[in-house]
C-alpha cells in the first residue's frame, strides 16, 4: 500500500532525479533546482504530492501541479505539470492511488477543473487519463526560441 505526503524539501532529491531521468531538466544544476523548488513550494497555488511505498518507506512517485485562475473562466483550474510513478509501482496501482488522493484534495480545496498534458504518442498516459474521465480538449503547440 501507499501513503501520500505533501512535498517538502526532503523530497527534492527524488523529484530532481526523476525529472533528469525523464529529460525534463536539461539546463538546471542541482543547486538551481533546489532554489527553484523552494520558490515553487513557497507559493500556495503550487502543489506537490509525493507517493511513499509503505513497505520500503521509499519514494514511489509524485504529482507536481499549479492552480491557476484563467481570465476567461469562472472557476479555478489546476494543471498537472508532472506526474511520475516509478515503473515498479505501476503494477501496484500507484498511479491510481496518487491520482485519487490528488483529485479528492482538489475537491476539498474547491478546485473542480483539472488539466493535464502528456506526450502525444503516449498511449499508456492517454488511456490512464481517459479512464479517469478526462477528455481531449485541445492541442498544444510549442516552439523554442
Amino acid at each position: 500500500m501507499f501513503t501520500v505526503e505533501i512535498g517538502r524539501l526532503n523530497h527534492v532529491n527524488f523529484i530532481y532525479e526523476q525529472l533528469v531521468v525523464q529529460r525534463k531538466i536539461l539546463f538546471y544544476s542541482y543547486d538551481e533546482f533546489i532554489n527553484s523548488y523552494n520558490l515553487f513550494l513557497s507559493n500556495p497555488n503550487n502543489k506537490v504530492y509525493v507517493l511513499i511505498d509503505d513497505q520500503t518507506k521509499k519514494h514511489a512517485g509524485c504529482i507536481v501541479a499549479q492552480v491557476n485562475q484563467e481570465l476567461s473562466k469562472k472557476s479555478r483550474l489546476i494543471e498537472i505539470k508532472d506526474f511520475i510513478i516509478l515503473s515498479k509501482h505501476r503494477k501496484n496501482k500507484g498511479a491510481e492511488f496518487l491520482y485519487e488522493f490528488f483529485e479528492s484534495e482538489m475537491k476539498r480545496e474547491q478546485v473542480y477543473n483539472i488539466k493535464v498534458e502528456c506526450e502525444v504518442n503516449s498511449t499508456l498516459n492517454q488511456n490512464f487519463y481517459t479512464s479517469k474521465g478526462f477528455k481531449i480538449y485541445k492541442k498544444t503547440y510549442l516552439k523554442s526560441c
